[in-house]
């Protein structure tokens, strides 16, 4: 079965399954330019809906993961569990006062998200785009984030400049840093998994003791931290040495203390590697590594 029959087919599924409900089909632009096909179920005409994403139900079935059965009963079960019944009240967020203290920000691929870009307020730093969002917590919907766009920034009558003033205060103690030793993330990792961490992961102590994750509590596009005032140069008084970035994701990066910088293209291999073998797209936040150089306390693009 083609992806566009596979669609088709859950289409008519859900139509079968909720005959009074507004079924939509949409192309959602996610981070890096990724355009994800999503259809969302809204039985009651609400004014939020969850949207589910079928390219990766796609791959599964397509893998022969799982049969087709499977795969509409798992998004039918989305969204049951995902099921608002009442219209969520948005109107706090027409005024600026009522959000200006939940606004964070995140850091993006500057080339990857040009179109983005084009959408919403955004400072550049280095290569990456520092982008806005709100966090916004709801009895029905949970918490969750809005991206901040220019309508919004116009409506409010303020600049980017001045949403980074908020965000560079608020999104430490909205989403605090975390360094976690890259010896016990893998033993994190690995118990979540239930899988022993003796028989899965080589003899690499040494290695593992001087590598540390830098993320935020949430893990939730985590290697915005880099921007959290004056944490870069703390790590480097901690480590006593300047360090390597590597930026594994969007949601995390690894650290890496030494004061040689001969590691330079090893890193970027390993980034570049990484990027087009284990990420998704979605996921990238760049193809090189970065340093931190303790005697200038300043962060350099390689």
């Amino acid at each position: 079965m083609d992806y566009n029959t596979f669609i088709s087919s859950i289409e008519g599924y859900l139509r079968d399954q909720y005959p009074n409900a507004e079924i939509s089909l949409s192309k959602v632009t996610k981070n890096n330019g990724v355009i994800l096909d999503g259809i969302s179920v809204n039985e009651n005409r609400n004014n939020i809906c969850e949207t589910i994403y079928l390219n990766r139900y796609y791959d599964l079935y397509s893998k022969g993961l799982y049969s087709l059965d499977e795969i509409k009963e798992a998004i039918a079960d989305v969204h049951r569990k995902s099921f608002i019944s009442d219209p969520v009240d948005f109107s706090f967020f027409r005024e600026y006062s009522e959000v200006k203290d939940l606004i964070a920000f995140k850091l993006i691929n500057l080339m990857m998200n040009k179109e983005l870009l084009t959408t919403v307020p955004h400072l550049i730093y280095l290569d990456f785009a520092i982008v806005f969002y709100c966090m916004i917590e709801d009895e029905s919907i949970g918490r969750g984030t809005v991206l901040i766009k220019n309508s919004h920034m116009e409506a409010w009558n303020i600049t980017a400049e001045e949403l980074f003033e908020v965000a560079v205060k608020n999104s430490p103690k909205l989403l605090p840093s975390k360094v976690i030793g890259m010896d016990e993330f893998l033993r994190q990792l690995h118990v979540k998994r239930d899988i022993p961490f003796e028989e899965s992961v080589p003899d690499t102590s040494d290695e593992l003791c001087n590598m540390y994750i830098l993320t935020n509590k949430d893990k939730y596009y985590g290697a915005s931290v880099l921007m959290y005032e004056n944490l870069l140069s703390d790590l480097s008084d901690r480590f006593l040495s300047s360090f390597f970035i590597i930026p594994s994701s969007i949601h995390e990066v690894i650290l890496f203390p030494t004061n040689n910088r001969n590691h330079l293209n090893e890193f970027n291999l390993m980034v570049k590697e990484v990027n087009s073998e284990s990420l998704d797209r979605e996921d990238i936040l760049s193809d090189h590594a970065y340093f931190y150089d303790r005697d200038n306390r300043a962060l350099y693009a390689s």
